[in-house]
Parts: C-alpha cells; sequence; structure tokens
C-alpha cells in the first residue's frame, strides 16, 4: 500500500493476465488522483458553506461531531474537516482495485455535488 515505489514503481496493473482486483499498484492513474481531488475541494466547499449557513442561523449542522467542533471553533472545524476527509481519501485511492471503493468515491463525489446544491438553495443562490 504506502512503500518507497509509491511514486516511483513500475507497476501500473496485475503482472498476470485476470490480475486486476484486489491488488495494490505502485502508479496511480491521474484520473483516480483527480477524482479524490476534486471529492477533497467538495469537502472544504461544503464545510466554508456550512461556516456561512450556520453563521446567518440559516440552518444548523446535522452532524453531532461536526456541531461540537463547531463549538470548539472554526479553525478547530475546518481542519478537522479536511484532514479526516484527505486521509479517508487516500485511503481509497490507494485501494481503488478492491471491491466497491470505485463505487464508494463516485457516491462520495455525487454525494458532496448534491449537497452543494443544498447549500446553494439554502443561500439562496437557486
Amino acid at each position: 500500500m504506502l512503500s518507497r515505489f509509491l511514486l516511483g514503481g513500475l507497476r501500473e496493473r496485475g503482472r498476470r493476465l485476470g490480475e486486476d482486483r484486489n491488488i495494490y499498484l505502485d502508479r496511480l492513474q491521474p484520473r483516480d488522483i483527480v477524482l479524490g481531488c476534486t471529492i477533497l475541494l467538495l469537502n472544504i466547499a461544503d464545510a466554508f458553506f456550512t461556516l456561512i449557513i450556520v453563521g446567518a442561523d440559516l440552518s444548523r449542522e446535522a452532524n453531532p461531531f461536526a456541531r461540537w467542533l463547531l463549538d470548539c471553533g472554526t479553525e478547530w472545524f475546518l481542519f478537522s474537516k479536511a484532514v479526516v476527509v484527505a486521509l479517508c481519501l487516500l485511503f481509497l485511492v490507494l485501494h481503488k482495485t478492491f471491491a466497491f471503493v470505485k463505487l464508494a468515491m463516485w457516491l462520495l463525489f455525487a454525494f458532496y455535488g448534491v449537497l452543494l446544491f443544498y447549500h446553494f438553495h439554502l443561500l439562496g443562490w437557486m
């Protein structure tokens, strides 16, 4: 998974015919990196819109843990949300050949997309 070959290894796909599932690869595909970074950016946008909406008393944070982080301070909320999601996305990208991981990443992408439209709706931008 994490090895010295991650950035400079040669393994882009399985070595044997039919070896394409549940394996670790040394090289990540650009599309997987772009998808992970896009989800992370959508997550950060969600965090900023959450701060705007909660600050304007238009809504309340639904997640009790995130609400607690907001009570601790804006910096804690933003830092925790970005770092936790970034680490989870790193895990998913490194396990992209395992069952359901690609589906999970596309579902996360769709979830954050819908969530941003909900933020736009609350702010009256739609």
